[in-house]
C-alpha cells in the first residue's frame, strides 16, 4: 500500500532526472498533483466527505467544492493549490504539443510538498 507522500517522492525522483526527458517532466507533474489530491481526499474523508456517484460533476471537482466550504484557511489555500496543480496536470497529460518546461515541474513539486507538509499534514499516530 502507498500513501500520498510516496507519490510526492516519486515526483521528486522524476524531477531529478527529467531535465532532458520531457515525458518524465510530465509524469512528475502528474504524480505531484495526485499526491496532493489523495492527501486532500484523506483530510476531507476525516471531515465526513463521501463522493456521491449521483453527482453530475467529476470526483475531483466534487472534492474541491467540499473543501471550499471549510472555515480553515489552510484548507482553502490547499484548494487553490489543488486547482493550480490540476491545471498543470491537464497541460502535462493532454496538451502534448505544448512544451512542459522544467520550472513548471519544480513549481508543481514545491506546491505539492507545501500542501502535504504544511497545509494538510498527515494525522498524528494514535
Amino acid at each position: 500500500m502507498i500513501d500520498p507522500s510516496d507519490l510526492l517522492e516519486e515526483a521528486k525522483e522524476l524531477g531529478k532526472t527529467s531535465h532532458s526527458r520531457e515525458v518524465r517532466r510530465r509524469t512528475a507533474i502528474s504524480r505531484a498533483y495526485y499526491a496532493a489530491f489523495h492527501r486532500a481526499n484523506e483530510v476531507a474523508q476525516r471531515e465526513g466527505y463521501r463522493f456521491d456517484k449521483a453527482e453530475r460533476t467529476g470526483m475531483h471537482k466534487h472534492l474541491f467544492r467540499f473543501l471550499e466550504r471549510s472555515a480553515d484557511i489552510d484548507v482553502n489555500t490547499a484548494v487553490e493549490i489543488l486547482e493550480f496543480l490540476k491545471d498543470q496536470r491537464i497541460n502535462s497529460d493532454y496538451r502534448l504539443r505544448a512544451e512542459v518546461p522544467m520550472h513548471k515541474v519544480i513549481e508543481a513539486i514545491e506546491q505539492a510538498e507545501y500542501l502535504l507538509t504544511e497545509l494538510l499534514p498527515p494525522p498524528e499516530p494514535a
